[in-house]
């Protein structure tokens, strides 16, 4: 009896040494897993930031191209929209006079 009992003993602490070694490679793989999806959602907010100062040096850029092209009250050098014939320059006696 005293066999049997030692036996299921020495059973119950093999059975639970396995079950903890499972539980903890089930627990490192999730941190390297958690660890690889934050380097990820790192790297995609550096995309992102990236993106979004391309976005704004093209809407400068586009913003200044529009001044050029778009006729102020005083007149402008540079081509408009409005008059297809227009050769490009507007000289107005503002610009003229001395």
């Amino acid at each position: 009896m005293g066999g049997l009992l030692l036996f299921m003993v020495l059973g119950g602490a093999a059975y639970y040494a396995v079950r903890m070694r499972r539980n903890n490679e089930i627990h490192g793989s999730l941190a390297v897993r958690v660890s690889e999806l934050t380097s990820q959602v790192g790297q995609l907010r550096e995309a992102q930031w990236k993106m979004r100062a391309a976005i704004d040096s093209l809407r400068e850029e586009q913003d200044f191209r529009d001044q050029l092209t778009t006729p102020s009250d005083k007149g402008t050098v540079g081509a408009t929209s409005h008059d297809p014939g227009h050769r490009g320059i507007v000289i107005t006696p503002e610009v003229v006079s001395c």
